[in-house]
């Protein structure tokens, strides 16, 4: 490497903008805690510990903001200018830079920019031997091909994104800013090309880095979730209430009364003294007098580690139900230990564990049952199996809230609550705090959630009360607490045949902020759906538009736009993909069936007309097909029974009898009444089929039905032939007005 113009652990140069004492997070305007150390602008880590407001879902995370990584010493003075001017933009507008930011950094994020200059700086000052170059000392020399030498070195995504924003942020800053240091003037990386563009990041307005999960897996994973918080979890509950009855001081009252000593006198101990207390010794003299009392087996050792040294007994859970002690009480003192031996002989050992029952998990694909576990439990092994059961929890609420983890780790024991909003009718509300796009310390927002959601954060609630724990989730720890839920749930899979096992991370790289995308996929692609066989995805939208409850819902008019964008995808291939099957001659049924063909048909001819005849294997491209259908047959929506062509309002059956509706109302159908034996703007189609089939046995076996009121059966049977109609051009295969051979292929 190529000496530096100062040693590494040289003293940064002072500023000649900020005095080496100036206090930043009081300059920040920041609220902060009592205590806490607070950095002053000269050292060369910043503690930002202080700041009472830090978000819960950034816990865990280092709050030391490392200026000393970077190798110059000069450079460590150009970033701390530029630190302190992004978490405070006032200096931005009074020296009226144009592109300063006009809203502070958030100063959980204030790390990731640090790091990435400092990436930078380091890559200038010590060039990798490949590069072909000595180092840049000084700013002034800085160029576009250093930024695009150490672009490509990054190859993580999220990385280079970093890079070219704060790489640009840090010029937009300079010309307020050569206190130490200097770019030259005018020179912006990369000019006006976008980050993403910069970054070769090929995205659709709208879309995000955020992966969604496949379908297959988000099923398996929120199945899994919900077998264990709605059979595991009250299992442990269980078990967690019987050890804490355990642990409790059994024999306290008995020691505490004169007559139960010799000579009427109560031993005196040191006070804090635990095994060796006089309490303790009545505590295993009384337990051990039960045992050969009632000719009880001894409990059984729930794990191998211990078994050899402790013969086969459970110590542990022997001490607990002496009163709350642990197994030293024994290992500790001989005598004592003698006498449990002398029992084991007697009585021998039993099952041991807890006498909590284990409940069976059944599989949704097979209808196997089986235990979900195969012996009792510890009251040793609670603590991680009720840290998977919280897994769950989060899981669930992640998955079908649409709540970001932000927003999740804001979540306290008392957020849930219901509300009536009208006689008879509650939902069930959560207040938390929204943190993306707010100020420091976020604002407070409420959202609407459906039942599932509601037992999952009750469980959460009790479980992190046997924990003592503060607040509900965790969010930033959610990787290794994934791998210990998968881990455990596909150990249960490998025993009970029929149930799914969920990925490992090294099978798909699961995050929580891939759920809440995924959900808005699932919404806008299967509104009519279910997840994992259980939860109904209706009742989802409902809820999640509903959405947050407020004067301002922003971050649900986000998630309620991604979730039309996903609609829109869905609609705009289901319309191309119903086209080409009515071009290849399947049937479609329905009152709107023949309009609907005559439709297809002008749209076969226009395409015809544009683009020409085309050979028998090559097809017009999706993009064309989708645009001429939208002119001429108007939005397809997706009814329960049928697909919905909404054209004209007047002529939808679901909008009849509305003479006080709305434009806006009049905009959309509304497709729950919907009525497709009616409707000349609804089609059925072989996708369809198996419903219609299934009411018309229905109504054949009503209709015979000897006991069916005489009044009855000419409305059934007048419904019975509408139903009819659809069914049997389904059943005979018939194609509505067929395109002439060749036409459109």
């Amino acid at each position: 490497m190529t000496a530096l113009p100062l040693p590494r652990g040289a003293t940064s140069p002072p500023s000649a903008l900020f005095p080496p004492g100036l206090d930043v997070l009081a300059q920040c305007g920041y609220q902060l805690l009592e205590g806490r150390p607070r950095p002053a602008f000269g050292d060369d880590r910043w503690s930002l510990a202080a700041i009472r407001d830090w978000p819960k879902f950034k816990d865990g995370i280092d709050q030391t903001i490392d200026f000393a990584a970077i190798h110059n010493p000069v450079w460590r003075t150009v970033a701390k200018e530029f630190a302190l001017c992004l978490l405070q933009p006032q200096y931005g507008i009074e020296w009226q830079l144009e592109r300063a930011r006009r809203e502070p950094l958030g100063p959980h994020v204030l790390a990731n920019h640090v790091r990435a200059l400092t990436r930078f700086f380091n890559f200038l000052s010590d060039p990798p031997e490949e590069a072909g170059r000595g180092p840049v000392l000084s700013l002034a020399r800085l160029a576009q091909a250093h930024c695009d030498a150490h672009l490509a070195t990054l190859t993580n995504m999220n990385w280079r994104l970093t890079f070219v924003a704060v790489a640009r942020l840090l010029l937009d800053y300079q010309p307020a800013l050569p206190s130490v240091d200097a770019v030259p003037t005018n020179f912006r990386p990369w000019g006006r090309e976008s980050a993403s563009a910069v970054c070769g990041q090929v995205w659709n307005v709208g879309e995000t880095l955020t992966e969604e999960i496949p379908r297959e897996l988000f099923g398996a994973i929120v199945g899994a979730a919900l077998n264990v918080v709605n059979v595991i979890g009250p299992d442990l509950l269980g078990a967690a209430d019987e050890s804490r009855r355990l642990k409790e001081p059994r024999y306290k009252d008995e020691c505490q009364r004169p007559e139960n000593w010799p000579g009427g006198v109560i031993p005196a101990f040191r006070r804090g003294e635990n095994a060796g207390s006089a309490y303790g010794e009545h505590a295993v003299a009384r337990l051990l007098e039960e045992l050969r009392a009632t000719g009880e087996p001894l409990p059984a050792v729930m794990w191998s580690k211990a078994g050899e040294s402790w013969h086969g007994v459970n110590l542990s859970l022997l001490a607990a139900r002496a009163g709350g002690y642990t197994a030293g009480i024994f290992e500790n003192n001989p005598e004592r230990w003698a006498q449990v031996l002398a029992v084991k002989d007697e009585f021998g050992v039993g099952g041991g564990g807890l006498s909590t029952p284990i409940s069976h998990v059944t599989s949704d694909v097979t209808g196997a049952a089986g235990p979900w576990r195969t012996s009792s439990l510890g009251p040793q092994e609670l603590e991680p199996l009720l840290g998977v059961v919280h897994t769950a929890c989060l899981i669930i609420v992640a998955a079908v809230s649409g709540m970001r983890a932000s927003e999740m780790a804001e979540l306290t024991d008392d957020s849930l609550f219901e509300e009536e909003i009208a006689p008879g009718i509650s939902r069930y509300r959560v207040r938390s705090i929204l943190i993306k796009g707010q100020p420091l310390g976020g604002r407070r927002e409420t959202w609407t959630v459906i039942e599932e959601v509601k037992a999952a954060l009750d469980l959460a609630a009790r479980v992190q009360h046997v924990h003592g724990a503060r607040g509900l989730f965790r969010t930033a720890s959610f990787a290794g607490r994934y791998d210990r839920f998968a881990a455990f749930w596909n150990d249960i899979c490998a025993r009970v045949d029929g149930l799914v096992p969920v990925p490992t991370r090294a099978e798909w790289p699961l995050s929580l902020r891939q759920f809440r995308k995924t959900l808005a996929r699932e919404l806008g692609w299967r509104e009519n759906g279910v997840i994992a066989g259980k939860l109904h995805l209706k009742h989802v939208s409902i809820a999640t538009t509903e959405g947050y409850q407020g004067s301002f819902g922003s971050s649900v008019q986000e998630f309620r736009r991604l979730v039309q964008k996903h609609r829109e995808d869905f609609t705009a291939q289901l319309s191309v993909e119903t086209y080409r099957a009515w071009e290849a001659g399947e049937p479609m049924s329905g009152p709107g069936a023949k309009p609907q063909a005559r439709i297809f048909a002008r749209v076969q001819a226009e395409l015809q007309a544009i683009l020409g005849p085309l050979p028998g294997a090559v097809r017009q491209r999706d993009e064309d097909v989708h645009a001429a259908l939208r002119r001429h047959a108007g939005q397809l929506y997706v009814a329960p029974l049928n697909l919905c062509w909404y054209r004209d309002p007047s002529l939808a059956r679901c909008q009849m009898n509305r003479p006080d509706a709305t434009p806006q109302e009049l905009s959309v159908p509304r497709t729950p009444r919907c009525e497709p034996t009616l409707c000349g703007q609804a089609t059925v189609h072989p996708a369809n089929a198996p419903v219609w089939i299934g009411k018309e046995r229905h109504l054949t076996v009503l209709i015979e039905d000897p006991s069916l009121p005489g009044g009855e059966r000419p409305r059934l049977e007048q419904e019975l032939q509408r139903v009819r109609r659809v069914t049997e051009p389904l059943s005979r295969g018939e194609a509505v007005h067929p395109p002439s051979p060749g036409g459109g292929r």
